[in-house]
């Protein structure tokens, strides 16, 4: 492994170690700022990516400050939308940032691969982490595709803070320089006016338009409309508003993605129409019990052996009486003969019957 000194014209090449720590991989892109390398960070074990400052900026003690600046800006985040960064340095008087590595494309990548992407939840992510961006005090000034990094899932991160500065520090730039890519700046920074929230919002509606040409998504234009507004006083206050469109708080038109849906009430069964209740009873009816019915032919029977036994029962005492007045007296029996049982047979009901009368008319 070559030290980064050891370069005769300070060559970045794969093996380079920073600070005897961060061993560089492969070249991830280079810009007119930095470089970013896939390193492996030789003390935790892991894979980084490593933003190095170009050369031709690192003689110059205002982009150093810039630099700096970014990694301070950088550091103070902490976003599930926004790169962390680790750690940051200098090698040989090169400054260098170590940030999380994300293995996925850029947003300009995936756009021009027409990989398939879900605009409303890219949009809502981004519009997240530009508000608690500008919460920290912070202006992004380079919001654009190609600083979007995505995750497997397709989650987006916002990263290079390099020319991101606080809303109240003064601008490093010479009278008439910008910094930023052109199509993103916002109309008031190319005419040479301080970036702010509002511009900001302009980049990511520039930003969204260019998801739109790949990924088509109902009511996102209204939204894109209000951000890249001409006059900044027509944009959105600040990302939080602009959050409240994807929301739906205005109007449908400018709605991204649809509210969470709320549970709809069960469709009710109809209700049969009450059936009349029969008249109550009194209360002497509801008490009084009711009279089992026997049938017919039983009560026929019944009858008619009642008025046998009533007739035998005649014919006994009138043969009584007779044989009594005219056979001189026979002894009747001490004791009255007690009666036959209900279930006994007629003949033995009779002849019990007749005992009794015979004892009832003794003399």
């Amino acid at each position: 492994m070559t030290r980064l000194s050891e370069a005769a014209a300070g060559l970045l090449t794969e093996g380079v170690v920073l600070d005897s720590r961060y061993r560089l991989v492969r070249l991830l892109g280079t810009g007119g700022m930095a470089s970013v390398w896939l390193a492996h960070d030789e003390v935790l074990g892991r894979p980084v990516a490593v933003k190095v400052m170009a050369d031709t900026l690192a003689a110059d003690p205002a982009w150093i400050r810039r630099f700096q600046r970014e990694s301070r800006a950088a550091a103070s985040l902490n976003h599930p939308n926004v790169v962390p960064v680790f750690d940051s340095g200098a090698d040989h008087g090169r400054p260098y940032l170590v940030m999380r590595h994300v293995a996925g494309p850029t947003l300009a990548e995936a756009l021009r691969s027409n990989r398939p992407l879900d605009a409303g939840p890219l949009a809502r992510e981004l519009l997240g982490a530009i508000s608690h961006i500008h919460a920290g005090g912070l202006v992004h000034r380079d919001i654009k595709p190609s600083n979007v990094l995505l995750e497997g899932d397709g989650r987006p991160l916002l990263t290079d803070f390099g020319v991101a500065t606080r809303e109240d520090t003064t601008r490093l730039t010479k009278t008439g320089n910008v910094l930023g890519t052109a199509r993103y700046l916002a109309p008031e920074v190319l005419a040479g006016e301080p970036a702010s929230v509002r511009s900001d919002l302009f980049a990511c509606g520039r930003l969204l338009e260019d998801v739109l040409a790949v990924c088509p998504l109902a009511g996102m234009r209204g939204l894109i409309d209000a951000l890249t507004a001409s006059d900044p006083a027509e944009r959105p206050a600040s990302a939080q508003g602009a959050l409240e469109l994807i929301d739906g708080a205005a109007t449908s038109t400018t709605r991204v993605l649809p509210r969470t849906p709320r549970a709809r009430p069960r469709p009710q069964r109809p209700v049969a129409a009450p059936v009349p209740r029969r008249r109550a009873r009194t209360a002497a009816a509801a008490v009084r019990p009711r009279r089992r019915r026997h049938p017919a032919g039983t009560r026929v029977r019944k009858g008619a052996l009642a008025i046998a036994i009533a007739i035998v029962a005649g014919l006994v005492v009138m043969v009584g009486v007779l044989s009594s007045g005219g056979a001189g007296g026979g002894r009747s029996p001490a004791r009255p003969p007690s009666p036959a049982p209900r279930d006994a047979p007629l003949g033995a009901q009779i002849e019990a019957l007749s005992e009794r009368v015979r004892y009832a008319t003794r003399r």
